[in-house]
């Protein structure tokens, strides 16, 4: 994508108003993002393994970094906003009761995050992370007792799926950190 393309890019559409956008916030949002690929492995790896504090932890770290990750996501359409941080803010309600819910919520609102990222920069993995995602969420769901409060014969699978969104995520986020920052409303080209 040349600079041209990425300036075009990052102009709203006809009508569309953006509070403006600094590219510091595309600098947290692209670190909330491996934080939170990092939070999916080590969840993952605590359900594989069967070690409760490692997934609680993990959990903690992936619920934390999906809401920051939320609070910055860059797109024009006000309602999608709307919809991912409340999603992730419904997970971080979650988390501490019902661990399998919030985890599902927060590959929801990752989902959509990987989804918008496929779109605008054609990323290949982030075509794949939505249905991953949703695949991940419903076993873990079935899973019941995720996290050491109930042991079910489909919690390792469970762990699988969530290595398998968190290795699905790298190249993805290797693309987006080879991008310049964006900035909206305070310049009208993407800084480097």
């Amino acid at each position: 994508m040349n600079q041209e393309q990425l300036v075009q890019h990052l102009t709203p559409p006809q009508g569309v108003e953006m509070p403006p956008y600094p590219a510091e916030r595309d600098r947290v949002y692209r670190w909330a993002l491996v934080a939170a690929a990092a939070g999916l492995a080590g969840f993952g790896v605590g359900l594989v393994l069967g070690v409760p504090p490692v997934a609680w932890v993990s959990l903690g770290w992936l619920l934390a970094a999906t809401l920051t990750a939320s609070y910055v996501f860059l797109v024009w359409v006000a309602q999608w906003r709307t919809g991912v941080l409340g999603l992730s803010v419904a997970a971080v309600a979650a988390g501490g009761w019902m661990p399998g819910v919030a985890a599902a919520l927060t590959l929801a609102a990752l989902s959509i995050m990987a989804a918008k990222e496929a779109h605008c920069f054609h990323y290949p993995t982030g075509r794949y992370l939505p249905w991953a995602s949703l695949v991940t969420a419903i076993v873990t769901l079935l899973a019941g007792g995720v996290l050491g409060l109930r042991v079910s014969a489909l919690t390792v699978p469970a762990g699988l799926l969530f290595l398998l969104v968190a290795g699905l995520w790298v190249p993805l986020l290797r693309g987006r950190f080879k991008l310049p920052l964006f900035a909206v409303g305070t310049s009208t080209e993407p800084s480097t």
